[in-house]
């Protein structure tokens, strides 16, 4: 810290204690008695006063100046000369140097410096940074206290600089989980962002979100959530994407993001024979000639009954399949069902064949 001094700084101040002890003792009676000087550095200047008079010398105040470093109350000894414990003649003068209380100085202004170069300007009592898009990097954006305030001279600065452009703000979207069909238009955006301004707390503190069917048209700003209802517009089936941005503050928002979904309302159709259409079998082994037809995403899924309440496990579509009819003589019914990708069910669709007695 650099202390401004009154009246005499520590070099000159020596100067003259030397001088005056070399030129200025005062007469005293001859005597083989001498005395200790008494150490009064940091005394009230009455008590210094006493003590040098107790140990048989003689006090004179020589200079006064503020001190701050460490802080010297005004009216307490700052140094003095002879120093403690130097044995002198008994009425020998200790020339002494007061204090009149803290300096005051003038806070520097520091913004736009660099930090190193605050730092050798003045005592940096903490820094912090933050995001900038206008102020360069490691430089100075503000300080506490401000530039201009009168305080004591061994005052601390608190620092905030910049640490530069925030990073990107990163997202993404995902409707319905990521699906590749809806057969609803009501759908539920999965949502994320991250960085911006806040990325180094690593904290999620993107606070907006907006959104668009066309990439031209967006609602209104709202409040940043993980996941939000969202709507399909309306118009013939087909492919709807949705675009959505993320912002921290209107000069910090994130490129377009975007997600896809195949919007099928139209449940898929088909049908089955059993070989072919024949109206007998002398085996329970028998091939189901099936097709299947969706103008959405497409038929996913198939499945199979005997009697309409229990059913095979859902397996992928093939034409032809091997199927095996129940036992026993008698007509047999078989029934097939179709998914498609949007989650739409066909209508069970169903042949009967007559299994006789080879």
């Amino acid at each position: 810290m650099r202390l401004q001094l009154g009246f005499l700084n520590v070099t000159v101040m020596g100067v003259l204690l030397c001088s005056l002890l070399a030129f200025s003792s005062p007469a005293r009676a001859q005597t083989a008695t001498d005395c200790t000087v008494p150490n009064v550095v940091n005394m009230k200047e009455s008590d210094a006063k006493s003590a040098i008079i107790s140990a048989g010398m003689v006090e004179r105040v020589v200079g006064v100046q503020c001190y701050g470093d460490p802080p010297i109350p005004g009216g307490y000894i700052i140094s003095q000369s002879p120093t403690a414990d130097t044995p002198v003649q008994c009425g020998a003068f200790v020339y002494l140097v007061v204090s009149s209380g803290d300096c005051v100085c003038t806070v520097l202004n520091l913004v736009g410096k660099t930090v190193s170069e605050a730092k050798s300007l003045v005592t940096v009592a903490d820094t912090a940074g933050i995001y900038s898009n206008t102020v360069p990097a490691g430089r100075v954006i503000s300080q506490s206290p401000a530039a201009g305030t009168q305080t004591r001279c061994n005052y601390l600065v608190g620092l905030t600089y910049s640490k530069g452009p925030a990073p990107p703000i990163v997202g993404r979207i995902a409707i319905n989980g990521g699906r590749s069909a809806t057969s609803n238009p009501a759908v539920t955006l999965q949502l994320m962002a991250f960085g911006g301004s806040g990325v180094d707390q690593q904290q999620d503190v993107v606070r907006r979100m907006r959104f668009s069917d066309d990439g031209t048209h967006w609602s209104v700003w709202e409040s940043k959530n993980s996941t939000r209802a969202y709507t399909l517009p309306a118009g013939p089936d087909g492919i709807r994407t949705v675009h959505v941005q993320f912002s921290n503050s209107d000069t910090e928002v994130s490129s377009v993001y975007s997600d896809s979904i195949i919007l099928d309302t139209v449940p898929p159709t088909g049908s089955i024979l059993i070989n072919n259409g024949a109206s007998t079998t002398k085996t329970q082994a028998v091939t189901l000639n099936l097709s299947w037809a969706d103008t959405g995403v497409g038929v996913s899924r198939m499945r199979f009954s005997d009697d309409g309440a229990h059913w095979t496990a859902w397996e992928a579509p093939k034409n032809p399949s091997a199927y095996t009819l129940p036992a026993g003589p008698g007509h047999h019914t078989v029934r097939v069902q179709f998914l498609d990708g949007a989650g739409y069910y066909s209508t069970v669709y169903n042949d009967y064949i007559n299994l006789v007695a080879p």
